[in-house]
């Protein structure tokens, strides 16, 4: 069965660091899609320098959850090598228990998931801003031939 529509949200575009998870990525999607399907994702613009603010943060976030209490969330950029950023959240539990998730996300520009998207098979419909966030990411709109 194929779908009308796939969605990816939450900057998840930029997981997939090499070019070949991208792709089988795209075409793995394109190859869900009905003819004339859409496929949206959105994905943070590299001129923002996102990890930037990340880095400059120094203010951990605090957040209760029921039945745990205050987890304290801090952000560590440990590396950056463009297009590639690795950081880190660290996560400490009221109980005295700390859990660490490291990630590396790929800041590809326009020109590079225009492209990609094209070598896919898509046709790129609309790039807006995303609203809640204009001037740090892209929504995606594409097609495929109907």
């Amino acid at each position: 069965m194929r779908a009308d529509l796939v969605v990816m949200t939450g900057n998840v575009a930029q997981v997939f660091v090499t070019d070949d998870s991208w792709n089988a990525t795209l075409a793995a999607v394109h190859a869900s899609l009905v003819p004339g399907g859409h496929f949206v994702y959105e994905t943070r613009q590299l001129g923002d320098r996102a990890w930037e603010r990340w880095a400059n943060s120094s203010a951990p976030a605090v957040r209760y959850v029921d039945g745990v209490g205050d987890v304290v969330r801090s952000t560590v950029v440990d590396h950056v090598d463009l297009p590639f950023v690795t950081f880190r959240h660290v996560y400490d539990f009221p109980i005295g228990e700390r859990v660490v998730s490291t990630s590396t996300l790929r800041f590809r520009n326009d020109q590079e998931y225009r492209a990609a998207l094209q070598r896919a098979g898509f046709s790129i419909d609309d790039v807006r801003e995303a609203p809640d966030r204009p001037g740090r990411e892209n929504v995606y709109v594409t097609s495929t031939p109907g």
